[in-house]
């Protein structure tokens, strides 16, 4: 399987796709209710072997996530702490210790 780059608006799009199929269940369900149809039929097994698989793809898709969070976070902090190191350095430059004062 081939990873594609998923920034947050695709995350968002994909969000927005699972509600349109949740409204249109809704909608099914609601439907069904007012006209009294209590007997319609449709192939279980399949979408619930589909909603396992996209349970557990989502499950892992939200893993993935906050590994890469964490990771980044611990870039950014090793990042600003060089830079930080780095500044402390500059600062020093040129000063020798002080003298104390004779008594």
């Amino acid at each position: 399987m081939t990873l594609v780059p998923f920034p947050p608006e695709a995350l968002d799009e994909l969000a927005l796709r699972f509600f349109d199929l949740a409204a249109i269940s809704r909608q099914m369900a609601a439907s069904s209710r007012e006209n009294e149809l209590s007997d319609f039929a449709l192939h279980a097994n399949k979408v619930n072997e589909w909603l396992s698989k996209m349970e557990a793809w989502a499950q892992d898709a939200s893993a993935r996530l906050e590994t890469a969070v964490i990771r980044q976070r611990g870039v950014r902090r090793a990042q600003s702490m060089t830079q930080a190191d780095g500044e402390k350095g500059k600062a020093r430059t040129g000063r020798g210790r002080r003298k104390s004062a004779a008594k």
